[in-house]
């Protein structure tokens, strides 16, 4: 247990609880972050198999069986799927699943294009084989992911519910703004030309490669790189493949909205296969800059339809009560620049709206 520089009776109640057991060891550290936490367990662990546990979220009781279940098939990096709970320990029923369509063999692209990994229900084999970055914050189990991935490491989920993750507003992961800012300092480390060679070397195909590459882009706000990949995996992509199609056309749209081609954008949000909130909420912000209000609400209402704690739409609902409709301030409607997960995990605790 590492407690890193509490300034409440923590280490008080652990050195309490503790007594007699050799099995648990207190470490006790200057404050550093999360990052510095983990780097610390990781040099104190007697073992290699390492899972992962926060101070204030609850293991099943099964949960070490079920990993080591997976540890000995040969699995380095696991993950299981977890459930919401709020500050009191009350059940949201909110299960949390990596989406179905992710394995062993894309796990590393779709992590380039965003973070599927919890910390607090993470399971590796540690092979001392990178090191921290310490900016990465918030988003420590972000960076452990990503260059284990890198590294070849096993991907194995879990399906079944093994933790119980709880969300207040003071956990880390409850702050949007610090977590995007911790998950960019993440991918920064990382060079364009260097991934594309790398993910070549893995045997990925073109189209997949440089659509990973543009969304990546995207968040990091290189809209001109995000472009020249998304027009590369145009020219490669594999029609029978629905999902990409729908992700390069709706990644297509979010760079012209940034660039003020409405039209263009517009075009490209009417080719998304199967209409999700997102590219419903962003329909209706361009009907919304059109003037077209009534038009807008339908949208925003077909958003909430979709995903009922959607926040964008919900503000965008809000705002749509209270504009001047004679002169709409076009930037103030919230656009939607990545689609969404199919849970949003915070919205019903954190946001009150």
């Amino acid at each position: 247990m590492v407690d890193d520089g509490s300034n409440d009776n923590s280490v008080n109640i652990i050195e309490e609880r503790v007594k007699g057991d050799s099995r648990i060891h207190l470490i006790t550290q200057q404050h550093g972050g999360i990052s510095s936490a983990i780097s610390r367990g990781l040099q104190e662990a007697s073992s290699n198999y390492i899972v992962l546990m926060d101070q204030d979220d609850i293991s099943a009781s099964n949960r070490l069986e079920k990993t080591v279940e997976l540890f000995t098939q040969g699995y380095e990096l696991i993950m299981s799927a977890y459930e919401i709970i709020d500050a009191h320990g009350t059940t949201s029923s909110k299960i949390i699943h990596i989406p179905n369509y992710i394995n062993s063999g894309n796990i590393l692209l779709e992590s380039l294009k965003r973070n599927y990994f919890l910390g607090t229900s993470m399971a590796f084999h540690y092979r001392h084989d990178f090191t921290f970055n310490f900016l990465s914050g918030g988003t420590t189990d972000y960076d452990i992911a990503l260059k284990m991935l890198f590294k070849g490491y096993r991907f194995g989920y879990i399906p079944e519910v093994l933790l119980y993750y709880r969300v207040h507003n003071n956990n880390t992961s409850a702050n949007y703004k610090t977590i995007k800012k911790d998950a960019l300092q993440v991918l920064r480390i990382y060079n364009f030309e260097e991934l594309e060679h790398c993910l070549k070397q893995q045997d990925y195909k073109e189209y997949q490669i440089t659509l990973t590459l543009g969304i990546m882009a995207q968040f990091l706000g290189d809209w001109q790189t995000s472009f020249s990949y998304l027009k590369r995996c145009e020219s490669h992509l594999d029609l029978d493949d629905e999902l990409s199609k729908q992700e390069l056309h709706f990644y297509f749209s979010v760079y012209f909205y940034q660039t003020s081609d409405y039209l263009n954008c517009q075009k490209y949000l009417e080719k998304v296969m199967s209409l999700n909130a997102a590219a419903a909420n962003n329909m209706g912000v361009l009907e919304a800059l059109n003037r077209h209000f009534d038009i807008s609400e339908k949208w925003f209402r077909k958003a909430l339809q979709i995903n009922s704690d959607y926040l964008d739409a919900k503000r965008n609902l809000i705002y749509l009560k209270t504009i001047d409709k004679e002169a709409p301030e076009p930037k103030c409607f919230y656009f939607t620049n990545r689609l969404l997960r199919s849970t949003l995990l915070h919205t019903r605790y954190i946001n009150g709206i």
